[in-house]
């Protein structure tokens, strides 16, 4: 039997096409899903909990694939050295995605008995499977065998056909899910698995070879040819020189590529004003980039230059993403590392795609072993970045993290480049530049200045006299920082660890998606029984109605019934008006003795993020004062407390442009804002500017208009939280009227325009320039 020089080129299409619906399918469904079930707590799928599932289930599609991929590729291979190179990849291809194509059956039996978010892991992990066996050799395929022609352009085309469906699958996602539930993005999930497995199975012929030439003189039936077992098979491909520089830095690219992805938005909501058609546009510019790139890279790997094609685009995108936090916090910036990183992403994909392919005689083993390092890489990303912001308290840490180590990862590659006698020193050089360049804003967002304001959203603080000590973590989606003042070192320690474990049992009690939490339980339960609380929870409850009642309805806590789904905002006003009976304070039933809360009526819900988060800064607060902490400032997303004898100086965001309005000196104070310009959507209101945002006035459902921002000082943070709602919806002359009760409170409206409204005791605006 002889190996053909390439695959015939009427398999191409249909290979691609294969790739590119199993991508559109996945990834639709990936995207579709935390939009749907987060709230359909009415319907038999129980909402997520919280954003730890979406977590859980986006790493666990990569570990699936990870552990997947090379054990098919391997046999991929092994079928071949029997003879069975049809069946090999066509087959094992279309059987992947058959698979897949029932998962939606699997998901719908752990949703029927109140397991979704198991549903939701297992299909994650299904899909990760169906990944990993079919992109290997998808790839392997188009590589085509060992005595093919220069595989780059067809590489180049593979590569294309995920990019474009990754770029797409959030689009096709929404556009099903319009108007309808998440049973049409299953039904397209096997539906487009079923297609792209009929495409895989028709696209190699039945000649085509998974790349292992028959050994001369023996029988291909025969055991001997098909090369050793799995793991010496893996041990031989790892064991490779060019392999044991190339997965490293393959996988130092996709950790560069998961840190963007996941701390991207982060930083543009922290740093830059709040455009979402301009975040989501900065957000997709490096894929925008790749598929731009990619029918031109194609042919570089080609050359006699591949191997520097390859180190070089990967230094290139690892750079885009250690510049940006050494660069201001503008747009161009943004725009300027998201570029490079994408370019240098389509310079590298088809060269290290085809070194990975000449790496040895079996190439779907081998391209197998590249999509695990790849794997790997998106796995840990994330992971580091966490490890960064808890560690720096920004999301710039995290970014220049994964662009360190992307550098750091892709210079055993680069060495492959240069002469033998320039290796080490110009290594030696780039590693301590790399490390000096990175050190640069870790060490700024480690030791914030001791006067003036650093740039952190809304109510941003920092200590008159003196760096307190610093903490920072991931909670109640944003980071939570901690700035400390205490005996030592050990005591704040001491009470950090303390507090960040108190503000994450309180989320998980009080987060709408979380069906083991007292606010979850509740919602699940409407319009069938009470539901038993924690006391903590039933405070929290019992306030927020009676604020309801204090602001006649301004602040309700059973919008709910709107807002458990995500980004309830954007969705057609159609969806708002469909809830207006559900929306009522005065129908939820409280039983004190019992500690329950009731909702008569199905499809009902609470959402106590208008108070929940003042409640827990002031839970933590009370803690920290208990563990020794004189004086300090818990700081969630804007929202804050102030507390100590230490005078604190806290600046006032402009709503509609970078820097500060102003600031002011607090103690022992809460500060917490609201305002259109966090999460918003574009739509036809022409007050407000155009935007639908997250804010919604109780009685009407749509999103509240008059005012850009308002900052309420109260003596707690809870009563900050809550008032910066109500006093929102209610606008300036309502609100002052309102604020005029002696509860303790202040005000300050800003406009479109950036007219300041204040209310009798507001403190004294500080000159701050707007930066």
């Amino acid at each position: 039997m002889t190996s053909p020089a390439k695959p015939r080129p009427q398999s191409m299409p249909a290979l691609l096409t294969g790739l590119a619906l199993s991508g559109l399918a996945a990834g639709a469904f990936s995207f579709a899903y935390p939009l749907t079930a987060a709230g359909l707590a009415s319907a038999p799928l129980a909402p997520m909990d919280g954003a730890s599932w979406i977590g859980a289930a986006f790493s666990i599609y990569f570990l699936a694939k990870l552990a997947a991929a090379p054990v098919m590729g391997w046999l991929a291979d092994r079928m071949d050295g029997y003879g069975r190179s049809g069946a090999s990849m066509g087959t094992l291809m279309a059987l992947a995605c058959v698979f897949a194509s029932a998962l939606p059956l699997l998901f719908q039996a752990a949703s029927s008995v109140g397991k979704a978010q198991l549903g939701l892991l297992l299909v994650q992990a299904g899909l990760g499977l169906c990944a990993g066996a079919s992109r290997p050799l998808a790839l392997a395929a188009a590589a085509g065998p060992t005595s093919a022609a220069p595989a780059g352009r067809r590489l180049a085309q593979a590569a294309l056909a995920n990019q474009l469906a990754f770029l797409l699958a959030p689009l096709l996602g929404g556009l099903i899910l319009a108007g309808r539930d998440i049973q049409a993005v299953l039904a397209f999930l096997s539906v487009g698995m079923l297609a792209a497995a009929l495409f895989f199975f028709l696209a190699l012929p039945r000649c085509t070879r998974t790349f292992r030439p028959p050994i001369p003189g023996t029988a291909a039936s025969h055991p001997d040819p098909v090369g050793p077992r799995l793991l010496p098979a893996l041990r031989a491909a790892l064991a490779d020189p060019l392999a044991a520089r190339l997965l490293p830095a393959v996988a130092g690219r996709a950790l560069g590529i998961a840190a963007w992805a996941a701390f991207l938005p982060m930083f543009l909501t922290s740093s830059l004003p709040r455009d979402p058609l301009l975040f989501g546009l900065l957000f997709s510019l490096p894929n925008l980039a790749v598929c731009l790139g990619l029918p031109f890279t194609g042919r570089l790997a080609d050359g006699p230059y591949a191997l520097r094609w390859a180190a070089g685009g990967m230094l290139i995108s690892a750079l885009g993403l250690l510049a940006l936090p050494l660069l201001p916090s503008t747009i161009w910036a943004v725009a300027i590392s998201g570029l490079a990183a994408g370019l240098g992403s389509a310079a590298s994909l088809p060269a290290s795609l085809g070194l990975a392919a000449s790496s040895g005689p079996d190439r779907a083993t081998h391209m197998a072993v590249y999509q695990s390092a790849a794997s790997l890489g998106f796995v840990v990303g994330p992971l580091l970045g966490i490890l960064a912001v808890r560690a720096f308290g920004t999301a710039e840490a995290a970014l220049g993290l994964g662009g360190l180590c992307g550098v750091l990862c892709c210079l055993p590659l680069l060495a492959g480049t240069l002469p033998v006698a320039t290796r080490s020193p110009v290594l030696a050089g780039a590693v301590a530049l790399v490390l000096i360049l990175a050190a640069i804003p870790l060490q700024r967002d480690a030791h914030p200045p001791a006067t003036g304001l650093p740039s952190i959203r809304n109510a941003a603080a920092a200590s008159i006299s003196g760096i307190p000590y610093q903490y920072a973590d991931l909670a109640m989606g944003t980071i939570v920082r901690l700035s400390l003042e205490a005996p030592d070192r050990h005591v704040a320690d001491a009470a950090a660890d303390k507090a960040f474990e108190l503000i994450r049992i309180m989320q998980a009690d009080l987060d709408l998606r979380n069906p083991h939490g007292s606010v979850g339980r509740v919602n699940l339960n409407a319009g069938r029984a009470p539901a038993q609380v924690s006391s903590e929870a039933y405070g929290v409850i019992e306030r927020g109605l009676a604020w309801g009642r204090l602001t006649s309805g301004a602040f309700d806590i059973s919008v709910g019934a709107v807002s458990r789904v995500a980004a309830y905002w954007g969705l057609d006003p159609w969806y708002a008006r469909a809830q207006q009976g559900l929306v009522d304070y005065r129908k939820v039933v409280l039983d004190p003795v019992k500690r329950t809360v009731f909702l008569p009526e199905a499809g009902m819900a609470l959402d106590l993020g208008g108070l929940a988060k003042g409640a827990v800064i002031d839970a933590t607060v009370e803690l920290l004062r208990r563990s020794g902490v004189a004086a300090g400032i818990v700081e969630a997303g804007g929202d804050m407390y102030c507390f100590g004898t230490r005078a604190w100086r806290v600046g006032i965001e402009n709503p509609r442009g970078p820097g500060l309005l102003g600031s002011a000196l607090l103690r022992e104070r809460g500060i917490c804002g609201s305002g259109d310009y966090r999460r918003f959507a574009s739509g036809d209101d022409p007050r407000s500017q155009g935007r639908r945002h997250h804010v919604l006035d109780p009685h009407s459902l749509s999103s509240v208009s008059g005012s850009a921002a308002v900052t309420v000082f109260a003596e707690n943070a809870e009563t900050a939280d809550a008032l910066a709602t109500a006093l929102l919806v209610l606008g300036p002359e309502r609100g002052i009227e309102f604020l005029s009760r002696e509860l303790g409170a202040a005000a300050l409206w800003v406009h479109d325009d950036l007219t300041l409204i204040a209310s009798p005791g507001f403190p004294e605006m500080l000159s701050s320039p707007v930066r």
